[in-house]
This record gives structure tokens, sequence and C-alpha cells, in this order.
């Protein structure tokens, strides 16, 4: 098997295998963090929706998200300030995340056209310090077969964007960007197999990217010695 397989091309063992190293590629900081993150607050969610009643998130389940993708930003040593801009929704009362998210989750209680979803983010970019990544997080909680996270991970593996703006600190991930991938996502599940969920897709892009970095940092390794081998001949 492949174990850097593309989007376009990955097999159904190929996804599966690296599905199934999700739980071990986790940073053990979040671990406890990935069931309310995957589990428990979705749950909430649909049963919500089995109620009746206009989902919505509650300020103490988007301090978990949000702490849950802090926990991912840290494992890459992303900039502090962007980590710190994470973190301007706590200036957002819970009366306003709730409102905020009942807005947008209304918005797809129809369908997930590119329209809806694209509504639904602009609902949430009303929560202070919210960015399409923040939205992506609190639109894959309520359709989560459909609709993925935006992570980093998932934006180098759908290739998006061209590798030279993938590695610009200032390139700031779109909404464009972002239905883009929604509808890669889409077209992968439909080839695998709609038992595919979007959250799936997005575990199977960590555990890849996760992949990428072990094979780059052992290949750095590997150079620093055979120059170091290469200075000592020469000494």
């Amino acid at each position: 098997m492949e174990l850097h397989p593309s989007m376009n091309h990955i097999t159904c063992a190929e996804f599966q295998e690296a599905l199934s190293e999700y739980p071990k590629a986790i940073p053990q900081s979040i671990a406890d963090l990935d069931s309310p993150r995957h589990e428990s607050i979705p749950q909430s969610v649909i049963s919500l929706k089995q109620m009746s009643v206009l989902p919505y998130i509650a300020g103490s389940q988007l301090q978990l998200l949000q702490d849950w993708r802090i926990g991912r930003a840290r494992q890459r040593s992303r900039p502090f300030g962007a980590i710190t801009s994470m973190r301007q929704h706590q200036r957002s009362g819970p009366g306003r995340i709730e409102e905020a998210t009942r807005e947008a989750y209304g918005l797809l209680a129809s369908d997930l056209s590119d329209s809806s979803v694209e509504s639904a983010v602009r609902a949430l970019a009303k929560l202070k310090g919210s960015d399409v990544v923040e939205a992506s997080l609190l639109l894959s909680v309520y359709a989560p077969a459909e609709l993925p996270y935006f992570s980093m991970e998932l934006r180098k593996w759908s290739q998006v964007v061209s590798r030279s703006l993938m590695n610009s600190v200032l390139q700031a991930y779109s909404l464009r960007e972002y239905l883009l991938v929604v509808n890669k996502v889409a077209t992968l599940r439909a080839r695998l197999g709609e038992a595919v969920s979007a959250t799936d897709v997005e575990k199977v892009a960590y555990v890849l990217g996760k992949r990428r970095a072990a094979a780059a940092k052992l290949v750095n390794t590997s150079e620093r010695r055979h120059d170091e081998g290469s200075e000592d001949e020469l000494a």
C-alpha cells in the first residue's frame, strides 16, 4: 500500500488503514478532547434534531471544540498570534454563541448546498474572532457525514491551493477554498462509498499529514548526519 496516497487515488483499503491509525496519531495532550469533539457534542446536536428542536452549540461546548483545535495547532508550532486569535470567541457571551449557531444550523436544515453552507459560515462570522476554519468546525458538528473540518491537513491533502501558497503563513483560509474542499470530500465519499463520512476523511487527512511530517523529519535527520560526517572527513 502507498504510504502517502493522494485524495484522487486513495483506495478503500488505504483509506481504512489510515483511519484505523487515527486514535494513535492524535497528540496525547488532546486525547481527552477528541471524544467530545467527535462523539458527545455531535450527538447532542443530533438529539436536539430528533426532538424537532433547532440545534445549537453551548458556550461550554464551543470552549471544548476550541481547546481541541488549539491543541492541534500547537503540535504544528503555530505562531502565538494565530493561537491567540482562536480564543477571541470567548468575548462572545453564551447567549450570542447559541444564537449564532442556531441561525447557522437553521440555514442548513433544508439542504447542504454551497449557497446554504456559505450563508451558514457568514452567520457564524458574527461570533467575535470566528474565521472560516472555526465555522467549518461548528458545521462539521452539525453535519459530520457531509461537512468536514477545514483543517490544515485536509487543505493540503485536497490540493485546493498551490504548494507555494500553502507554505505561506500569511495565506488565509478562504470561504472559496472551504467550499472546494467540501465538494472534493463529497466526490471522494461517492467513490469510496457513503459509509465514509466527511469526518472520516478529515481524520485520514490528519494521519497522512502526520506520516508526511515523520518522513520529512527522518530525511532531514539523515541529511544532517550526512553533512556532519562530511565535515568530520574534511577536518
